[in-house]
């Protein structure tokens, strides 16, 4: 029987991975059916957006980074790099209030995808290692610094066009897919780098994988130019110092934010070495690093939309309280293991999924409730500033200390002891503290 191509498009336009939270009783800013199209093209943007980072971070892109010859403060540097860009959020912050058009910055930030075409180049020049590692990392934090713009006006855009009513349910569903996402790509690439540096190609395997990301990445900005924008009432009369000044007069912002810099700490100073300790300490291969990541990816892709559903019903702040202390024994899990013995990181790595799916859920939920209309992207600037400094600057010191301990295990009663395992044990103190002193706050 023949089927019409019109038929064919009809199907393919209105597809759906997933069901949707109904918004046709919900208060929306745009009329329901805008409003569908904006959070269904999300859907489709958010994986592709993952597809980039997951081989510019985790596994991959620390495996990069030592196949170019970084030691322990290049690494803490590349931690850092994601959340040096916060910084621009804040005239970013500036230019939407004066202009109102959102939409316009995010797709030229989400161009900071592009960036990832620079290392694949720089693989194959005749240059010193140590200048292509420079290379590398200023590519990276370029691209970083434009997508901390894209952040800044895609969260004020989100919290526009998402009704607050299924946010954790739509949050939740589209970090299920960016997470099932994220676990392809990063166990299939690390398969596919273990299997090309058994033959030589490791460098080919990993410009494919970069061109990969940018090519995802172009395409993300596409659905993202597409995505339908409620209008903003721009205010062109504010000036940079009293944007700055809102949030730091808010009690309830400044509260909710001391807290979380003291959990960017926690993670900072551990975030630079635990694939650098699996790789070098555990001796484990890239692809069995890729492979907690996934069993993590997997995890959150069943559980992040149980926690939206659960946090639309009891509340986000509830729901972040208690996945932020699951997040507390993590690190524990990496020491706990062997190379002969990595139970404890498989058992990590479920956990982790659970844990952060939680948070990831309802983190950003909770900051737009913390965010008054007006002035809302000076608030995202101001929080994305107040934990991505103290990430920053955690990681960078963590990168130096280790950078004149050097990596020679350390003899400590009688036990041999991997310094690495100072950081970790740092982190996972400082997680609790920041539970415990924000409990009331979250």
């Amino acid at each position: 029987m023949a089927i019409s191509l019109s038929l064919i498009t009809r199907r393919v336009r209105n597809f759906m991975p997933v069901k949707l939270p109904s918004v046709e009783h919900e208060q929306t800013a745009l009329p329901p059916r805008d409003v569908r199209t904006g959070m269904s093209l999300g859907l489709f943007e958010g994986p592709l957006a993952q597809v980039s980072l997951s081989v510019a971070s985790g596994s991959l892109g620390t495996g990069l980074a030592l196949m170019l010859g970084a030691n322990e403060l290049a690494l803490g540097l590349l931690a850092a790099l994601p959340v040096m860009g916060a910084l621009a959020q804040v005239p970013a912050a500036w230019w939407i209030e004066r202009h109102g058009n959102r939409r316009r910055l995010a797709v030229i930030g989400s161009l900071g995808r592009q960036f990832w075409l620079i290392p694949a180049v720089l693989l194959f020049a005749p240059i010193p290692s140590s200048v292509k590692l420079v290379c590398f990392l200023f590519a990276i934090a370029f691209g970083q610094m434009l997508l901390a713009l894209a952040q800044n006006a895609w969260q004020s855009w989100m919290a526009d066009l998402v009704p607050a009513t299924v946010r954790g349910r739509y949050f939740g569903i589209r970090g299920a897919l960016m997470s099932a996402t994220g676990m392809t790509v990063g166990y299939a690439g690390a398969w596919f780098i273990d299997r090309s540096e058994a033959v030589g190609a490791a460098a080919p395997a990993y410009a494919a994988l970069l061109i990969l990301a940018a090519a995802c990445g172009g395409v993300g900005s596409i659905l993202l130019a597409r995505q339908p924008e409620p209008a903003m009432q721009a205010n062109t009369s504010i000036c940079l110092s009293a944007l700055v000044r809102m949030p730091l007069q808010n009690p309830r912002f400044r509260r909710f934010a001391a807290v979380f810099i003291v959990w960017q700490v926690a993670l900072g100073v551990g975030s630079p070495f635990f694939m650098a300790y699996g790789r070098t300490a555990l001796q484990l291969p890239l692809h069995m690093l890729a492979l907690t990541e996934t069993l993590t990816a997997l995890t959150a892709v069943l559980t992040q939309p149980q926690w939206g559903k659960v946090a639309d019903r009891i509340g986000h702040s509830r729901v972040l309280r208690l996945s932020m202390l699951l997040v507390v024994p993590l690190p524990w899990m990496w020491i706990a293991s062997t190379p002969t013995n990595t139970w404890p990181l498989i058992i990590g790595s479920l956990l982790g999924g659970i844990a952060w799916s939680g948070v990831l859920v309802t983190q950003m939920s909770r900051l737009m409730e913390q965010t008054p209309s007006d002035g809302q992207c000076s608030y995202f600037a101001a929080f994305s500033v107040a934990t991505g400094v103290p990430f920053m600057l955690a990681s960078l010191g963590a990168g130096a200390v280790m950078s004149v301990l050097g990596t020679e295990p350390l003899a400590l009663m009688g036990s041999q002891i991997h310094p690495y395992i100072g950081f970790f044990v740092a982190s996972s103190a400082l997680r609790l503290v920041a539970v415990i002193i924000g409990w009331k706050s979250l």
